[in-house]
């Protein structure tokens, strides 16, 4: 910290507000995250503090956004253009009746009152000409060939999650199951 000539994190805390939206930044790094997986999966990840003052509060703005997506509550919202729009869309079976109850086997009670996870319904689809166009090349190539429609209950799904997005793993847990 002494290289960057900042106060020291506990007791300042804009400083230690920066490091950690640095390190949640990183931490949500693809590239972070396949170098280094053996710190990780030890549960000793080690996070790189960037040369300069101005990197720092660059990757802590990414944080903060990375942030706001994690809470769902918060005002932040991201750009909507096109192909955000067009992925995991919710769709009603019913447009009066909005059942938001999960309902689709996506986990159990143990005898001994334990949560286990369950298989869930998310069935794997190849893209509509609409998403293919809507995503383009750029978008396919980044978010996989195929999509899937992950449900909630019999009337209540996410349409149009794609495969890299569905198959997302941080420390050997698949997000969006849990």
């Amino acid at each position: 910290m002494a290289g960057l000539r900042l106060p020291n994190p506990d007791d300042d805390p804009e400083t230690a507000g920066l490091l950690w939206y640095h390190t949640l930044a990183i931490g949500y790094s693809g590239q972070y995250q396949t170098e280094n997986a053996d710190g990780i999966g030890q549960d000793f990840p080690r996070i790189p503090l960037p040369a300069s003052v101005e990197i720092l509060r660059e990757s802590a703005g990414l944080g903060q956004q990375v942030a706001a997506l994690l809470l769902p509550n918060s005002d932040w919202k991201p750009a909507m253009d096109a192909p955000e729009r067009a992925v995991s869309m919710i769709v009603f079976a019913d447009a009066v009746v909005r059942d938001l109850g999960v309902a689709a086997n996506w986990g159990y009670r143990t005898a001994d009152g334990k949560v286990m996870p369950g298989s869930g319904r998310a069935i794997r689809r190849a893209f509509t000409p609409a998403e293919r166009e809507t995503l383009g090349e750029a978008g396919l190539t980044a978010l996989g060939q195929e999509t899937y429609d992950v449900y909630l209950n019999n009337g209540t799904w996410f349409s149009n999650v794609p495969e890299h997005v569905w198959h997302y793993h941080i420390g050997g847990y698949q997000v969006l199951k849990k």
